[in-house]
């Protein structure tokens, strides 16, 4: 098995001091080499290579970190090649030297997914964080197999078990794309401190926050429940139901819309919980305050009939989201699941 470890090793290194080597000639074709054999490498094919060997790899790569962060595209590869490879080989016995070595990395490699939010100088990669161009599904791909073990297929990476504030940027990242698969895998990673810490951001706040607004400017007026309970319940629900699912897939597809399967998946996702956000609150409200509110508004307006109770309960939830998630798309620019 040593045997094995050793040859993978070398061959890897001989094709990497080729690489190498010809970055002493001019070209920028010769550094795409170099970077482009490092990021293609997978997680199988990394764990082969000694400790030594990993070493030495990633002083390779900071020495060429001066030439290479010249150029914006390699600068972003860089740091996920040198993240990658430190992720891969993290383990508790490491010396600490190395341990802080190889947080930086990851640390470098992090901050590009803010940084990408306000830079613009590439297509592909602007696309990261940015709100005006859709979500790329190559570098969603990328992030979860920086993230999880397996090319992405496993599960959390010890790294960000041992630093679990590093994992909640990751939960954040995912939830700002309406990925609630990978945000949930890290999420469940977490100790039960963190997940605690972290419950608040898969309640939606931004879509809560977005429903109650909706709900107190409609059952705060009496024309609020005028139009309520002049439609048919039929009307009552269809209406504000399409709405609902044109605004979040509206919203949705600001990052999604070249990809219409991820579209409808996390479309969906996001129309049920607001649905279901929308019956509770509405509940909640309706059942401590409600009643109080309709008298204000029958002595204000006498000649109003109020729609049975049951009518009411079905109906404002979807009248309240609708609005809510409207008056979201007019004010803010943040994402449904961003955090407050």
């Amino acid at each position: 098995m040593t045997n094995n470890r050793m040859n993978a090793s070398s061959l890897i290194f001989d094709e990497l001091d080729q690489a190498a080597e010809k970055l002493k000639f001019p070209g920028e074709n010769r550094k795409e080499r170099l970077l482009e054999f490092c990021r293609n490498s997978n997680d199988e094919r990394i764990k082969k290579i000694g400790y030594d060997d990993y070493l030495l790899l990633q002083e390779t790569l900071d020495n060429l970190s001066d030439s290479v962060r010249s150029v914006p595209h390699y600068d972003f590869v860089l740091d996920k090649v040198q993240a990658r490879l430190a992720l891969i080989k993290w383990n508790d016995s490491m010396p600490e030297e190395h341990k802080s070595n190889a947080f930086a990395y990851v640390v470098n490699w992090l901050n590009h997914f803010v940084q990408r939010e306000k830079s613009r100088y590439d297509l592909l990669f602007s696309r990261l964080l940015s709100n005006d161009d859709n979500t790329c599904p190559a570098i969603e791909k990328e992030a979860r197999s920086v993230f999880f073990e397996d090319d992405g297929k496993g599960g959390l990476r010890s790294f960000f078990i041992t630093h679990a504030e590093l994992a909640e940027f990751g939960i954040e990242w995912f939830l700002k794309r309406y990925d609630f698969v990978s945000a949930r895998r890290i999420y469940r990673s977490l100790s039960f401190k963190r997940k605690m810490l972290n419950y608040w951001n898969f309640l939606m706040p931004r879509m809560m926050a977005a429903t109650s607004i909706g709900l107190f400017a409609l059952m705060g007026v009496a024309e609020g429940w005028l139009m309520v309970s002049a439609l048919p319940l039929f009307w009552g629900i269809l209406f504000p139901l399409v709405c609902i699912i044109f605004f979040v897939f509206l919203r949705v597809g600001k990052k999604t819309y070249k990809y219409p399967k991820l579209l409808f998946q996390r479309g969906s996702v996001v129309v049920t919980l607001f649905i279901l956000q929308g019956i509770l609150l509405s509940e909640v409200f309706y059942l401590l305050v409600g009643h109080e509110v309709m008298r204000y508004v029958l002595n204000q307006a006498p000649w109003l009939e109020i729609a049975s109770n049951v009518s009411l309960l079905i109906q404002f939830p979807l009248f309240g989201s609708a609005l809510g998630i409207l008056l979201q798309i007019l004010w803010q620019e943040q994402d449904l699941t961003e955090k407050l």
